[in-house]
């Protein structure tokens, strides 16, 4: 539109800059609603093909299309296997094979991610310590954050639930994706803290798009569940829909 004509050519990021983690902007960019301005800033500050195929590769993780990404990661990696954005997209993504010589965060980050895809909560819970030393505003924080919620949610510890609320709070202090505030009703049930659950299931409500409700009846539906004996409950773990935007 004539706004991203007329404003594009004075994109102060063009280039990119001497010690700008691209990869998070672009990703803080989607995160905070400016989807266009993170394409933008992708095509523009890029360095070489393969920085602008991993930052693409980053924002279809954060619109839930995995083949995507995947895809990307893989160009990105074979035109430079060093490029950290690529090698940690791999290791989210369940590639982590395709990285070359994978440091000791990289690898831990794509066991776990390989074990949370196939429900392996108490191997999981295993490698939280490590999951723990992506820092805030590091480009993986919120997916190893997530993972740590994940195994904890499968339990019956309520002091794991007081956890998971704490670690996802974290996350939707950065954006507001459908799939944290549903992950944020289950750590909040297993919690006792219904009063937050219930605040959860609102913002769903209040969010745009299908999948935003979707996960607005799957909470409301794990709410009354929450009421029936445990042994009628399934895994307390929501699943993930898959190639869905709703992570935006």
């Amino acid at each position: 539109d004539w706004v991203e004509s007329t404003f594009s050519p004075f994109e102060p990021l063009r280039g990119g800059g001497s010690g700008l983690d691209v990869a998070r902007l672009v990703r803080r960019l989607q995160h905070t609603g400016d989807p266009r301005r993170a394409e933008r800033v992708a095509r523009l500050a890029a360095a070489t093909q393969a920085q602008h195929n991993a930052l693409l590769g980053w924002l279809a993780v954060d619109r839930g299309d995995e083949v995507k990404a995947k895809r990307l990661f893989r160009k990105a990696i074979k035109e430079d296997e060093s490029l950290p954005a690529a090698r940690i997209g791999l290791a989210i993504t369940g590639e982590a094979e395709r990285i070359h010589g994978p440091s000791a965060r990289e690898a831990t980050l794509g066991q776990a991610s390989d074990l949370a895809r196939n429900f392996a909560w108490t191997e999981l819970s295993a490698l939280d310590d490590a999951l723990a030393e992506w820092p805030p505003g590091s480009l993986a924080f919120l997916d190893a954050n997530r993972l740590r919620v994940e195994w904890r949610i499968d339990s019956s510890d309520p002091k794991h639930g007081h956890e998971a609320l704490g670690l996802i709070d974290a996350l939707l202090s950065r954006r507001q994706a459908p799939y944290d505030h549903l992950l944020r009703v289950h750590a909040a049930v297993l919690a006792g803290r219904l009063r937050h659950a219930w605040a959860s299931v609102y913002a769903l409500e209040s969010l745009p798009g299908p999948a935003a409700a979707t996960y607005a009846r799957a909470a409301r539906e794990h709410l009354i569940q929450a009421r029936q004996p445990k042994d009628r409950r399934g895994s307390d773990v929501p699943h993930r829909l898959d190639d869905d935007p709703s992570r935006e």
